[in-house]
């Protein structure tokens, strides 16, 4: 849903990367969307490979947040499940913003510097994540709770 309001915020079909793309589960679908004309992802995990090729997407076992000269960014670019885990979240904001037009972001809404998954870097509230996207350059046109997660389209 938030793709396809991306493409028509942009008023045209788009192209689409996803930054930490796992096995390609999410890619596959968002490649299906009639919006998106072309896409692509990036996993540092070369084990994911497998789930690629069963999959039938285009992904390449890459860390985009440490080789940024490796990557080729989208008109929409997707970071679910990933911002918290990097060592800095609003630098890669910043370079996603410099590529890209928009962002669908996702992140765990519950967690705070005290409670947190032990693999997570970073935890931040609704208005601390919104606060982080914006200060990257970025407008937020939608942020919603889903389940225990914030979602955040932006442009």
């Amino acid at each position: 849903m938030f793709v396809q309001m991306a493409a028509l915020h942009l008023g045209r079909a788009v192209t689409l990367s996803d930054l930490g793309c796992g096995d390609g589960g999410l890619l596959s679908l968002l490649g299906a969307l009639e919006k998106v004309e072309r896409c692509w992802g990036y996993d540092f995990q070369p084990a994911n490979a497998e789930g690629w090729a069963e999959r039938g997407v285009t992904a390449f076992p890459v860390d985009a947040f440490t080789n940024q000269n490796m990557v080729r960014l989208g008109d929409v670019t997707v970071a679910t499940e990933v911002l918290e885990h990097i060592a800095d979240p609003h630098g890669a904001l910043r370079w996603i913003r410099s590529g890209s037009q928009a962002l669908v972001a996702s992140s765990p809404a519950e967690e705070t510097s005290d409670s947190h998954d032990e693999c997570h870097a970073w935890a931040w509230d609704e208005e601390g994540y919104a606060s982080m996207i914006t200060a990257a350059g970025f407008t937020i046109l939608r942020h919603e709770r889903v389940g225990q997660f914030q979602v955040v389209l932006a442009a």
